[in-house]
């Protein structure tokens, strides 16, 4: 049994205080593994890359098993006692950030916490070498091993940072946390805030998707700007003024907590009718113990049943059944909150992904 496993995931731009709560997506899942291996025996590293930009503590707790350089982390690979994992979102994707990894050669590999919703084949030179594929879907599942009958694979735990059922306050306030892909969502949002104005809907993003298609980066901005720029695509999109009850929020990862403890009900929105991938800002929400109106047909939506936690609405809903659900569900007591916070980070937690990632790597030879 192979016990050096080294890890590249999605570009990681920058390592900053709690890797585990400042990272997003799948560096995060990356990060997850690459820390909690090593209770089952593994030595673990991880590729970062030359660029990543690395505070001081993190430097000297863990520089020595972070890997810079690419032709490294290849040389290592072919090395017998050595296992590669190649986690998160869409393989093609990682490859695409990555190219070099299809230059490794009689490895190891293992695909953790993957996507697999792209037609198009891996290159048989790194195919071949995959020895299991972890998936977080059984959507999933079935189309890999549709494609690849001959190469093991199985479900696995979707992660998150658990939470402390702590929370103080749940105030009937609405919250979206993501990058928005079309302006459709903002104009939901609006007519959600002026149709009940005795809340507050609060709009979490880096990302805008405006109307010529290009993605408006928020993070181009001084907060000032910020609003007007958020303001001028809800009139655009909306017709008249933004409801001054829609609110814009910056919050780099880590810092959305003091907003999330308040509120009550997590929006989640499918952007297409062919959408295939787990939305995971609906675990995400879970871990903070709120009420969900899950939009589909997202497959995430059945961690909203799993919970207990909220309403399903079709992709075609018009707004009246968004309105309807929003109103059901703004009354959370904090009591349920917290309740529904502990269940859910036991459920989640990222010692459960480790768990599924280390049972199939303790069976590779």
């Amino acid at each position: 049994m192979s016990k050096n496993v080294i890890i590249v995931g999605l570009r990681i731009s920058e390592l900053k205080g709690k890797p585990q709560h400042t990272l997003l997506g799948n560096p995060m899942r990356s990060w997850a593994l690459f820390e909690r291996l090593g209770r089952y025996g593994f030595n673990t590293q991880l590729f970062v890359g030359a660029g990543c930009d690395i505070d001081e503590p993190i430097q000297q707790e863990f520089g020595d098993r972070l890997i810079v350089d690419s032709q490294e982390f290849i040389k290592k690979a072919s090395e017998n006692d050595c296992i590669v994992i190649v986690c998160g979102t869409r393989i093609h994707e990682t490859i695409a950030q990555h190219p070099w990894v299809l230059d490794i050669r009689n490895a190891k590999i293992v695909l953790a916490q993957c996507y697999h919703n792209r037609p198009e084949l891996l290159p048989i030179e790194f195919s071949s070498q995959i020895k299991h594929a972890l998936f977080v879907t059984p959507r999933y599942l079935c189309a890999w091993n549709a494609d690849y009958p001959t190469i093991p694979s199985s479900i696995m735990t979707t992660g998150q940072v658990d939470k402390e059922p702590n929370a103080l306050e749940s105030n009937g306030d609405a919250i979206f946390v993501g990058h928005i892909h079309n302006l459709k969502f903002l104009n939901l949002m609006a007519k959600l805030a002026e149709n009940n104005v005795d809340k507050n809907f609060h709009v979490v993003t880096s990302r805008i998707k405006n109307s010529e298609g290009k993605y408006v980066v928020m993070k181009d901005y001084d907060e000032e700007e910020r609003n007007d720029v958020f303001a001028a695509l809800v009139k655009r999109i909306y017709g008249t003024a933004c409801p001054d009850n829609l609110i814009y929020h910056f919050l780099p990862p880590g810092k959305e907590e003091s907003l999330m403890d308040k509120v009550s009900v997590g929006i989640d929105y499918t952007w297409n009718p062919d959408w295939v991938l787990d939305n995971s800002k609906v675990p995400y929400y879970l871990t903070y113990g709120l009420n969900i109106i899950a939009h589909l047909p997202a497959p995430s939506h059945r961690f909203v049943t799993r919970f207990d936690a909220g309403v399903n609405v079709e992709q075609a809903a018009n707004f009246n059944t968004w309105d309807k659900s929003f109103k059901q569900l703004t009354t959370l007591p904090v009591e349920h909150k917290n309740a529904r916070r502990y269940e859910s980070g036991k459920f989640f937690s990222w010692d459960n992904v480790a768990f599924d990632v280390a049972a199939v790597l303790l069976n590779i030879e």
